[in-house]
């Protein structure tokens, strides 16, 4: 029921049509939506893939908004019969900046273990502020009632770094 609606700009201006839907099958979502623009009554139509994130859809109101001319379209359009090799990373990453839109693949906050070694490292090795600030001259041995146990973010550690164990004895 969504592909034929009109797509419009902010403006309100009519830009074009929702011809189809790109589902990435390996994410389980919708990739791109296909929309249609010029030509009459489909001769001289050409397509559009425009990145999902980019387009918001109205069914309600039979409409979906896009943030884009149709010069912008244009620059991306391929005839029908002639569909692009979405899967291609380049040509993929050419239509998300045209739209200004994020690539879906992107795992925003991702860090890999290479990088989270390192700002363990950096948060609690040698080197750390809290290593500065620890004296092994002035350790001493405690007794008492354990009343809570938690965690703590070293000051300024990275996002992801491990928490520090906070005893209150």
């Amino acid at each position: 029921h969504l592909t034929g609606i009109n797509v419009v700009n902010d403006e309100g201006e009519d830009i074009g049509n929702i011809e189809d839907f790109v589902i990435d099958t390996h994410q389980g979502q919708v990739a791109y939506t296909v929309v249609s623009f010029g030509g009459f009554w489909g001769i001289g139509e050409k397509y559009s893939a425009v990145p999902a994130s980019a387009i918001q859809l109205f069914p309600q109101r039979d409409v979906a908004r896009l943030d884009a001319d149709r010069q912008t379209l244009e620059a991306v359009a391929f005839e029908p019969g002639e569909f692009p090799n979405l899967t291609n990373s380049q040509y993929a990453q050419r239509l998300h900046e045209a739209f200004g839109a994020e690539p879906y693949w992107i795992i925003l906050g991702f860090v890999s273990p290479e990088q989270q070694r390192a700002a363990q490292q950096k948060a609690w090795g040698p080197e750390s502020e809290f290593a500065k600030h620890f004296d092994t001259a002035n350790v001493k041995t405690i007794q008492g009632t354990v009343q809570s146990i938690g965690t703590f973010q070293p000051e300024g550690a990275a996002h992801g770094v491990a928490g520090g164990l906070r005893l209150r004895v």
